[in-house]
């Protein structure tokens, strides 16, 4: 009887070593992949910044914008300060690594494009959503404070929940409201809520 040959060969690795090798090299090459796109990222963004501080700034698609809080519905009154977060209170209660990461947000290239793009991307879900029940009214994006009326094509503002503070500036604009009406009673007024 003849002895069995190994006809791989002494340095063939057997199937299933090799089938366990497989995908450690496609998370190792996946891995490696996405660390060189964000530090190409990173390089960008700082290559972008220096040559803006030197007075070179990018076209516009790959700067970021002069006013980066307008794309994202916030007043500049929003914006938050770098340096009145700069001590122990704003690292304890975490104002300083939200100004930090609004900075660093801020400086990013095709930022604005990125918000408006994730933007309709959050309409769209919230349209497919939607066309079970067909409300007229539906929310800009996740967690917006504005809403879109379909009929009207228009942009409105989402209501504040009721709350006593809320209430009490209710109850404040309607006295100064009975007031004024009162004291001019030839005067017709016409009240819009916007």
């Amino acid at each position: 009887m003849h002895p069995k040959r190994n006809v791989r060969g002494r340095h063939a690795a057997k199937p299933d070593e090799e089938a366990s090798r497989r995908p450690a090299r496609a998370s190792l090459v996946s891995s490696a992949v996405l660390v060189a796109c964000f530090s190409l990222l990173l390089t960008c963004t700082l290559g972008a910044k220096v040559l803006d501080v030197a007075g070179l700034p990018l076209p516009a698609p790959f700067n970021s914008s002069g006013n980066p809080a307008k794309i994202e519905g916030r007043s500049n009154s929003q914006t938050l300060s770098l340096r009145s977060a700069l001590n122990i209170q704003g690292l304890l209660s975490g104002d300083l690594q939200d100004a930090i990461s609004q900075k660093i947000g801020d400086a990013f290239p095709l930022r604005d494009e990125g918000l408006l793009v994730y933007g309709g991307f959050q309409r769209g879900l919230i349209g497919i959503g939607n066309a079970f029940t067909s409300y007229p009214i539906t929310p800009a994006y996740y967690g917006s404070a504005y809403a879109i009326n379909w009929p009207q094509d228009a942009v409105v503002p989402i209501a504040s929940k009721a709350s006593e503070e809320n209430l009490a500036g209710m109850r404040a604009v309607a006295t100064a409201v009975n007031a004024a009406q009162e004291s001019h009673p030839n005067v017709r007024f016409v009240y819009d809520q916007l």
